[in-house]
C-alpha cells in the first residue's frame, strides 16, 4: 500500500511500532519509528518521510530488515521513483544491491542507480562503479567502472578515489603505476575527516599498510605497515559490529598481513640480544618501594604532622590543575611505557582533551563516540596507571563526547575547553581539497 498523505504514513508507523514491539531484534528501528510518531505533528509530510526513511535505512544493520520496515521503506522509495526523486531512487537501488530488504537483485539495483545518476545523485555514480568493477550484472567492465569512479572522486568521494588507486595498483584499464597508486592512497588519508573515519578509514589504512608492507610505490617500512594494519583492524571490527558484512574479506586480509609483517619484523629488524644474558627477570628499572615510615607508626605526633603536611599540599595545588599542566607528558609516558606505535598514538591519544576531575573520576573528551570502546579496551588502564603513580590518588577514567561535554559545561556554567589551533592534527583528521 502506497503512502500518499501524512495520515497514511502515521498509520503505517503505528502498525510497525506494534509489530516491532514484539520483536526484540530491532531496537534502533523501533526507536526511529517512535521518534517519527512523536514528531509527526511538527514536520510536514515530505520532511517526515525523509527523516524516517533516512533513519530506518541504516538501523539494525546486523539483521536483514523486518518485513514491516522493508515494506514501509520500499513504498516510500517507490513514491520517490514516481516523483523522480534521485535520492529515494538511489536508496531503493541499495536495498536490492545489499539484499537487506530480503531480496538481492543486482540488475534491478543497477537500473535504479542509472535512474538516480541521471537525476544528479552523486552516490549512485560511485555505486555504478562498483557494479561494473565487480561485474555484478555480468562481465567486469573496468573502463566503465574507472569512468564512474573518476566522476565520484571529482565530487570529493574518498571511496571513489581509493578505487582509482586500485586501478593503478593492479593495472586495470590504465597502465600499472604503483607510485601513482600510493600517491592516491596517501591523498585519501589527507581527505578523511573526523566524520568519515568510521566509514572509510579501514579501507584506506589497509591499502596504506599493503603499500608499506610490499613496497608498492614507496620504500618498504614494516613498522609503518603494521601501524596502518592495526588501525584498519580496529575500524573493521566496528564496521562488522554495525552489520557491514562486506568487511569480512578485509578482516581476513588484515589479520593475515599482520601475522606476516610481525614475522618479518622479528626476522629482519629485531637485533640478536642474546649477548646480554637477559632471561626475562626484573631489570634495574624495577621500582623498589621505600620502607614504611616507622617513626610515624610509633610516634602519633609524627603521624599527625605528616597528615597535616599532606592536607596542606593538596589544598595548595589542585590535582586536576596538575594533570592538566602535565597532560602532554602523561600521554607521552603512556606511549613510551607501553610501546604505543606512533600512528596509533597520533590517532587515538593525541586528540584527547581533559574536561574535569569529579570525585576521582577524570572526564576526558573524545572526538567522536567511535573512540570510546577502543580507548577503554586498549589505553584507559595504561592512563590510569600513570596517573595514579604520579599523583598518588585513586583515579577512574571516563570518556565523553564533545556534545556530552558541552551539556555538562552548560549545566555547571563552566567554560568548554576549546582545542588549541597549535595542536598538531592527528592522522586521518586532515581535510584537504581534492585535486585529480
Amino acid at each position: 500500500m502506497r503512502i500518499k498523505s501524512k495520515d497514511d504514513l502515521l498509520k503505517r508507523v503505528r502498525n510497525a511500532i506494534t509489530t516491532l514491539s514484539k520483536d526484540g531484534r530491532y531496537p534502533e528501528s523501533l526507536a526511529s519509528l517512535k521518534d517519527a510518531e512523536y514528531e509527526m505533528d511538527i514536520n510536514d509530510f515530505e520532511e517526515a518521510k525523509k527523516l524516517l526513511s533516512d533513519s530506518l535505512h541504516d538501523d539494525d544493520r546486523i539483521h536483514t530488515m523486518h518485513p514491516e520496515i522493508a515494506g514501509l521503506l520500499k513504498d516510500i522509495y517507490l513514491d520517490g521513483v514516481e516523483e523522480g526523486d534521485p535520492d529515494y531512487i538511489c536508496k531503493l537501488g541499495s536495498l536490492y544491491y545489499t539484499g537487506r530488504a530480503g531480496e538481492q537483485d543486482y540488475v534491478r539495483a543497477a537500473e535504479y542507480y542509472h535512474m538516480a545518476e541521471k537525476g544528479g545523485n552523486d552516490q549512485a555514480v560511485e555505486n555504478l562503479g562498483y557494479i561494473y568493477y565487480y561485474g555484478r550484472t555480468g562481465d567486469k567492465d573496468y573502463k566503465k567502472a574507472f569512468n564512474y569512479f573518476v566522476k565520484g572522486a571529482a565530487t570529493g568521494n574518498v571511496r571513489s578515489l581509493y578505487k582509482i588507486g586500485d586501478f593503478y595498483r593492479n593495472g586495470f584499464y590504465v597502465e600499472k603505476d604503483p607510485k601513482e597508486a600510493f600517491h592516491i592512497y596517501e591523498r585519501c588519508t589527507e581527505m578523511i575527516s573526523e566524520e568519515l573515519i568510521p566509514e572509510v578509514g579501514a579501507d584506506v589504512y589497509m591499502r596504506m599498510g599493503d603499500c608499506y608492507h610490499e613496497g608498492i610505490g614507496v620504500e618498504k617500512d614494516l613498522i609503518l605497515a603494521l601501524s596502518f594494519m592495526c588501525s584498519a583492524e580496529g575500524l573493521i571490527y566496528r564496521r562488522l559490529m554495525c552489520g557491514d558484512f562486506y568487511q569480512k574479506n578485509n578482516l581476513k586480509h588484515v589479520l593475515e598481513s599482520e601475522e606476516r609483517i610481525r614475522e618479518e619484523i622479528r626476522n629482519e629488524l629485531l637485533p640478536d640480544l642474546s649477548w646480554s644474558g637477559f632471561q626475562g627477570d626484573n631489570d634495574d628499572t624495577t621500582v623498589i618501594k621505600e620502607p614504611a615510615n616507622t617513626d610515624a607508626q610509633e610516634n602519633p605526633d609524627v603521624k599527625n604532622q605528616e597528615t597535616d603536611k599532606n592536607a596542606k599540599s593538596e589544598s595548595e595545588l589542585n590535582v586536576f590543575d596538575m594533570i592538566r599542566k602535565d597532560w602532554d607528558k602523561i600521554l607521552e609516558a603512556v606511549r613510551e611505557d607501553h610501546d604505543v606505535l606512533k600512528i596509533s598514538f597520533d590517532m587515538w591519544l593525541k586528540p584527547l582533551r581533559l574536561f574535569d576531575l569529579i570525585d576521582n573520576l577524570l572526564l576526558i573528551i573524545v572526538p567522536e563516540e567511535g573512540y570510546v570502546k577502543i580507548l577503554e579496551k586498549k589505553y584507559s588502564q595504561y592512563m590510569k596507571e600513570i596517573l595514579e603513580k604520579n599523583y598518588n590518588i585513586p583515579i577512574e577514567i571516563h570518556f565523553i563526547t564533545e556534545s556530552e561535554a558541552k551539556k555538562l559545561s552548560k549545566k555547571k556554567n563552566t567554560i568548554f575547553p576549546v582545542k588549541s589551533r597549535k595542536d598538531p592534527c592527528p592522522l586521518g583528521f586532515k581535510n584537504y581539497s581534492l585535486f585529480i
